[in-house]
């Protein structure tokens, strides 16, 4: 049973639709959400559980999360202020671990040596945890949201102990690159079959599944033989909120041109054509009286890596780096851009969060392409912005020009109004309510 994203409600219609999976019986649904990274932690890994837990609460169901305590990393506090402040949230950590520093690093190494993740000493104490909670409130099911193997043994192992229905909303497999056909010759390390087990092993006993993309989706079903079992597509998105309280407080100027990257680039070279293309157009926009280009990459990205490539496209001055920003003030930045960079490479299934917050913001994207055909087909269909190849500097060259001459939205607001943060909220809600209609008959 697959459930897709097909028609674009208004906002009142998303409500509405919410509540009536929000209850059962006479009583508010209620699941346990089991996630390794929530606020204050940043990042894009937080934002689609968090988003969950935020528009399910206000929908008139009952999350209660368990997560690890934040001891380092990405910190943005803004996301804690998008929380409703009746939120239930359980933030443990190995009481041990937690005090001895020097104990931890060497944990975290051993997890991430053996096949798990570098966070893994708060699963035990989250297990713990969640049981309490089970044994003490009436819940419904258990809610993975599965970004890290920590996690999914967590939420798995809690509702095998409590007999509740498992539901997996796969945002991030683990070896995904085993999928990419490109490299799907190349020696696996002895990690790839440890996850690889860990993985079939807890999809095998899940109730109900939930996917970011229909390459995830495809793999779930092929590759982990998942049949006669719920998988709802359901998208990554944007929230309104985020975008339309700072409306009236971004500032741009028509004059001046601005492409941004927001986020850490996985693949530096994947810049090095983006910096040569926007040369060789500002040299034509001098001999033409015009400003620069700017080219501004935002996030914890080291400089060095490419003042080489700066240096000898003579960039110093149009193309500049900005450290890790929080979420709010990369929104406005993203808002004021005359462009979006988007740079994906073709991982299969992947279809990166980023896309939906640019959807969110109204600016028109410039997509770096490396032959992820969904993506592509997502901001062609939805007319976006722009695809180039990734190498191809005349193609990139080109895209830029069409993307700064482009007068009108890309898009009309009508038109994504399937990635809204409040739908996919009720698509959740929804799916939780069938799995757990359906234990129950």
């Amino acid at each position: 049973m697959t459930t897709e994203p097909s028609d674009k409600p208004s906002s009142e219609d998303h409500v509405l639709r919410g509540e009536d999976y929000a209850r059962i019986g006479d009583r508010p649904l209620t699941f346990l959400v089991i996630t390794s990274t929530f606020p204050p932690r940043g990042g894009s890994s937080v934002q689609r559980v968090a988003k969950f837990c935020k528009y399910a609460k206000r929908m008139g169901a009952e999350p209660i999360v368990v997560t690890a305590k934040f001891d380092g990393g990405l910190l943005d506090e803004t996301l804690l202020d998008d929380l409703p402040e009746d939120l239930e949230v359980h933030r443990v950590a190995d009481s041990v671990l937690s005090k001895n520093k020097t104990l931890t690093k060497i944990t975290r190494k051993l997890s991430k040596a053996f096949f798990l993740d570098e966070n893994a000493e708060w699963r035990t104490a989250a297990i713990v945890e969640g049981i309490k909670i089970t044994r003490s409130r009436q819940i419904d099911a258990i809610f993975v949201s599965y970004g890290s193997i920590s996690a999914l043994l967590a939420g798995a192992k809690i509702s095998y102990i409590a007999k509740k229905p498992l539901f997996i909303d796969i945002r991030d497999l683990k070896n995904k690159n085993r999928f990419n056909r490109k490299r799907i010759t190349s020696p696996r390390p002895f990690s790839s079959f440890r996850i690889d087990g860990i993985e079939k092993r807890i999809f095998n006993s899940a109730n109900a599944f939930s996917v970011v993309s229909k390459g995830y989706h495809s793999i779930l079903k092929n590759y982990y033989n998942i049949n006669g079992k719920q998988i709802s597509l359901i998208y990554n998105g944007y929230d309104t909120e985020d975008f339309f309280t700072l409306r009236d407080n971004v500032e741009t100027s028509s004059d001046e041109k601005v492409i941004r990257y927001i986020g850490f680039i996985t693949h530096p070279d994947s810049l090095h054509k983006l910096i040569e293309a926007t040369a060789i157009i500002n040299q034509r926009r001098r001999d033409e009286g015009l400003k620069d280009v700017h080219l501004e990459i935002v996030g914890s990205n080291n400089p060095s890596e490419y003042q080489r490539i700066i240096d000898r496209c003579s960039g110093k001055n149009w193309c500049s780096f900005l450290d890790y920003v929080d979420h709010s003030k990369a929104i406005k930045l993203m808002k004021s851009a005359s462009a979006l960079v988007l740079l994906q490479h073709a991982e299969a299934g992947v279809l990166t969060g980023k896309l939906f917050e640019y959807i969110g913001s109204g600016s028109p994207i410039l997509l770096l392409n490396n032959n992820n055909i969904e993506l592509s087909k997502v901001v062609n269909e939805y007319d976006l912005g722009e695809v180039a190849s990734y190498q191809n500097v005349a193609g990139i060259s080109k895209a830029i020009d069409k993307l700064m001459a482009h007068s009108s939205p890309y898009r009309s607001a009508a038109d994504v109004q399937m990635f809204r943060r409040d739908y996919q909220a009720t698509q959740f809600l929804n799916a939780l309510y069938q799995m757990c209609k359906l234990q129950k008959s």
